[in-house]
């Protein structure tokens, strides 16, 4: 139910199949109640070749032209082909958006994004990957608060689903004080700002 994530306060990323009914609507509601949209990547054919990203990037963004970023499923779609990765990193430079992956195989689309400067964000881990109840996805965030603190900031995605909403809410009642929760545009501007890195431990969220 968009309408009761648009009752959260928590800054995250709304990451937005463009495929399904009403996606449009939900973005513009998400982006009215102040929350940043991105493209969450579906519906490349299975043998998709490069020119098929284009097409469909461009099919993306007419439905969401909102979006900051396009984000890779819990099961990518492009970024471990290195000939659909290079055309999906060429089309977002040219579009002006940055490319948020999973931490899963080559992940040659976060290499080549790298190489061409391109605002970037690797989702660490999927938080509720089996429909966890709300206390056991607090619990497994507040595992991604060592990560956090570890190395700085770190990306997780969540589904919409009430428990994981629930979850969330949850943990960031002890967690706040401890950590920064922001949208995930606050790391892939990171990874191409010159300067300091910030010392305070950043949780990026992008929820799906």
């Amino acid at each position: 139910d968009p309408a009761t994530i648009t009752a959260s306060d928590l800054p995250m990323t709304i990451a937005i199949d463009p495929t399904r009914e009403g996606a449009a609507d939900d973005a513009k509601a998400f982006r009215a109640a102040g929350f940043e949209v991105a493209i969450l990547a579906a519906g490349l054919p299975a043998n998709a070749a490069p020119e098929d990203v284009e097409v469909a990037l461009e099919a993306w963004r007419h439905v969401i032209p909102e979006a900051v970023a396009v984000v890779e499923p819990p099961q990518p779609q492009f970024q471990n082909n290195r000939p659909l990765a290079r055309q999906m990193i060429s089309a977002l430079s040219r579009g002006g958006l940055g490319v948020v992956t999973q931490k899963k195989g080559f992940d040659s689309a976060n290499q080549i994004a790298t190489s061409a400067d391109l605002p970037r964000a690797q989702v660490w881990r999927v938080i509720d990957d089996g429909r966890e109840k709300a206390a056991v996805i607090s619990r497994m965030l507040a595992r991604a608060d060592f990560e956090a603190e570890r190395n700085g900031s770190v990306v997780v995605m969540l589904s919409a689903w009430p428990e994981s909403v629930q979850g969330i809410e949850d943990w960031y009642v002890d967690a706040q004080n401890k950590v920064t929760l922001t949208p995930v545009s606050a790391l892939a501007l990171d990874s191409v700002a010159a300067g300091t890195p910030d010392t305070e431990p950043k949780m990026e969220n992008a929820g799906q």
